[in-house]
């Protein structure tokens, strides 16, 4: 197999983000940290890398504000978009939501430098 042959195949499939994924994102975060609260987080910013030209990237990471307990828990799910299984970064428990907001914005801030951009889900 010629190796232009072989970059075609490995190129991945540009998917648009959508609300179900962002669920499904955040099903896994409460999973990740045993949270059975349903109401929407304090915080959450969604950013996505997406190169259409060329189809190698196409990646999101959910930064997400969780109460839990007296705590705030800041976390990060990625991977890439239309594909299961999101990881998931712990930044750390906070006492105040406060601390745990500028820690998540901290990150996001540094991925926002390289590239990624804020996006709303449809």
């Amino acid at each position: 197999m010629k190796s232009s042959e072989i970059r075609k195949i490995a190129k991945m499939m540009i998917v648009d983000p959508t609300r179900h994924q962002s669920r499904t994102i955040l099903k896994a975060l409460r999973d990740y940290y045993h949270i059975d609260v349903v109401e929407d987080p304090p915080y959450r910013e969604y950013i996505t890398y997406r190169d259409q030209e060329s189809a190698d990237s196409n990646k999101f990471h959910y930064f997400v504000v969780f109460p839990k307990g007296n705590n705030f828990v800041a976390a990060n799910a990625w991977g890439r978009i239309g594909y299961p299984n999101p990881r998931v970064t712990d930044l750390g428990e906070f006492p105040s939501k406060q601390q745990a907001i500028n820690v998540a914005k901290t990150k996001l801030n540094s991925k926002l430098s390289k590239g990624y951009k804020i996006t709303p889900l449809t």
